[in-house]
């Protein structure tokens, strides 16, 4: 049966790269996508997803769920040893000149919510998940090893396909949707 593919679209750029890549037969369907839903994303951003994204993947039959960050966050705003350190991508001058904070947003709030609920889905865990995350060939910095062996990360647009944002744009494009939003929460600086 092989491993499970679960995509989990950030609804930004390259989600919908990946979106129109897969309508356009480019990229394999994922058996699954999930997006978590944050409650601080951008409304744009939620449009596009529901507009676009969505009714896409499931007019090819793919299965697409929100998860809570609610449900399955262990952090919010504040963390640390006090719980008093902010957790948000805010910027300092601490050191003597700027430098922004380490954020939560793809590790605590997105990665670690995915793997939380697809571990709750029958059947996930045993058989392994890849999960695919929408970092573009001109981001590849942002690759990260992965931590659990039943749930592995996955980048297509590094790996299967590499395609930068502007090839994530003239995909979207080619499928006939407008541009899409750059994705970020209300709260991002």
């Amino acid at each position: 049966m092989g491993r499970l593919q679960l995509w989990s679209c950030g609804g930004g750029r390259q989600s919908a790269g990946i979106a129109a890549l897969i309508v356009e037969g480019l990229l394999p369907r994922p058996n699954h996508v999930c997006m978590v839903a944050l409650e601080w994303e951008r409304k744009a951003t939620y449009r596009y997803v529901c507009d676009f994204i969505r009714p896409a993947m499931q007019n090819l039959g793919i299965p697409f769920a929100f998860i809570s960050r609610k449900k399955y966050a262990t952090k919010d705003f504040f963390g640390g040893e006090l719980g008093v350190s902010p957790l948000i991508p805010a910027y300092t001058n601490q050191s003597g000149k700027a430098s922004k904070l380490s954020e939560f947003c793809s590790g605590k709030w997105k990665y670690d919510c995915s793997t939380r609920w697809a571990a709750e889905q029958p059947g996930w865990k045993a058989r392994g998940v890849d999960n695919w995350v929408g970092i573009s060939f001109d981001e590849g910095h942002r690759r990260r090893l992965p931590r659990l062996l039943w749930f592995q990360v996955s980048y297509p647009l590094l790996d299967v396909r590499p395609t930068r944002v502007a090839g994530c744009l003239a995909a979207v494009e080619r499928v006939g949707w407008p541009e899409p939003p750059r994705s970020r929460c209300v709260h991002c600086p």
